[in-house]
């Protein structure tokens, strides 16, 4: 490792989310699009190539795919070959999991370690309500299936509503019967989230302590690697809480910076810093890319 990326605040950069691609087959209403808005996918595998050599020199090892709905990129299986033979500490994928049953077992084979698979209900009608699409039998196909391949990890990831509240030990029950971990996710007001949050916000914390009095839960750890988030075990499976509002504790233990599909770096979700790399990568400028990185480490700051 050539470099070693830390910002102002002391905290260690070691994580790249990659947004391949904007575009989405479905329509959440609380969308917030990974912060960012842009109208071109213009990251080529090749691209994406210098990126993880040039990241993995700069101690940047742990590599997370979004979107948009990144299985939508017909090249998504050579997107995780060519990340996956630079043998990164870690390389995981966020899906809706409508496609999973096309791409789940040339994922594995391709070099995937986890996923995570975004479920926001277990009614019909309000799956359909929160996404605009009518899958909800489709996708829990899929996720069941996915449990079955042999992933490092599986995680369900819930956005956790208002409207949905009420299903938390449901999925626990689903969790458990599939063998998988569960990541409860409080809203944040970005995105279209802005204009609904009052509505439908939960506190994710009253969400820890519901399960903690269910399930008599006396012992929660924290994932210090990343945001400091609380983790629970419920017999055979980790539940984790994801609370990027309001939260010090977050932003204190934030490790990562984040890459749209159009090229463009940002330190944070909530970031309005961004450094245009479109060109550097294109030009394969590896030194010029390490010195963005490095500017880019000096602009973050803490949201919270």
């Amino acid at each position: 490792m050539q470099y070693r990326l830390v910002d102002n605040f002391g905290r260690e950069i070691n994580r790249l989310r990659i947004k391949i691609t904007h575009k989405c087959n479905y329509m959440c209403f609380f969308c917030h699009n990974e912060g960012f808005q842009e109208s071109n996918d213009l990251l080529t595998v090749d691209d994406i190539d210098f990126i993880v050599s040039t990241c993995m020199d700069a101690g940047i090892d742990r590599f997370k795919i979004t979107g948009g709905e990144p299985l939508l990129r017909s090249d998504i299986i050579d997107i995780v070959k060519t990340i996956s033979k630079y043998d990164p500490r870690d390389l995981s994928l966020s899906t809706n999991g409508y496609y999973l049953d096309r791409y789940v077992y040339e994922l594995k084979k391709a070099g995937l370690k986890r996923i995570n698979i975004s479920v926001h209900s277990l009614n019909r009608k309000v799956y359909k309500y929160i996404t605009g699409i009518d899958a909800l039998n489709k996708v829990l196909s899929n996720v069941e299936e996915t449990s079955r391949v042999g992933f490092s990890q599986v995680k369900l990831d819930v956005l956790v509503l208002t409207i949905n509240v009420h299903e938390i030990f449901n999925f626990v029950n689903l969790a458990e019967k599939l063998g998988i971990d569960l990541q409860f996710i409080e809203l944040m007001p970005i995105g279209k989230a802005k204009y609904i949050f009052n509505k439908y916000h939960v506190d994710i914390y009253q969400v820890l302590e519901k399960l903690k009095r269910r399930y008599n839960v006396k012992n929660v750890k924290f994932r210090r690697d990343l945001h400091y988030r609380p983790l629970i075990k419920i017999n055979n499976i980790t539940i984790e809480f994801v609370k990027g509002y309001c939260n010090p504790k977050f932003c204190m233990n934030c490790r990562q910076v984040r890459l749209t599909s159009n090229g463009v770096l940002y330190a944070c979700i909530y970031d309005a810093t961004p450094i245009n790399v479109i060109d550097t990568i294109k030009s394969r400028r590896r030194d010029e890319f390490v010195r963005k990185l490095k500017l880019l480490c000096l602009l973050r700051r803490p949201r919270f």
